[in-house]
């Protein structure tokens, strides 16, 4: 059993496990983004729509530049099965935290539809927030200074 529990633990560390996402409120959110030393990249996406998945993939592609540069991101999904998302973060790999949009977080950021990308300064204060795809260039206009 003991060696069991140290085998998830290294396979959840390792990205090998799907951790599973869970709900964020605006609160959660709020907390996330002032927590970071930098700027945060928020997308609000869904499972269903291409036009999300190509600006996850072309995030998870350029991952790396956002890191080195300190920005962390957040995908939040808007679909309702808490399963779909986790069975396709599970396959896609994002090496981003996902969490679940709560009604409460959707009616105070005003989510109606996606993808929306939101940009927060390093003291969590939303500096961009705008509708559609975005690409490569689009997302480092949107967090230059």
């Amino acid at each position: 059993m003991k060696k069991s529990f140290f085998l998830f633990i290294f396979l959840l560390a390792a990205g090998l496990v799907n951790a599973g996402v869970s709900n964020i409120t605006h609160e959660k959110l709020k907390n996330e983004v002032s927590s970071h030393n930098g700027k945060t990249i928020v997308i609000f996406w869904a499972t269903y729509c291409p036009y999300c998945l190509k600006e996850l993939k072309t995030v998870k592609n350029n991952y790396k530049y956002f890191t080195d540069n300190n920005v962390k991101i957040i995908g939040i999904a808007t679909d309702k099965s808490e399963e779909t998302v986790n069975d396709f973060t599970k396959i896609n790999k994002y090496p981003f935290k996902t969490y679940l949009i709560t009604d409460s977080l959707k009616d105070k950021m005003n989510i109606r539809m996606v993808p929306i990308t939101a940009v927060f300064d390093k003291n969590g204060k939303l500096d961009d927030i705008s509708p559609g795809s975005k690409t490569f260039q689009n997302l480092k206009e949107m967090i230059s200074d």
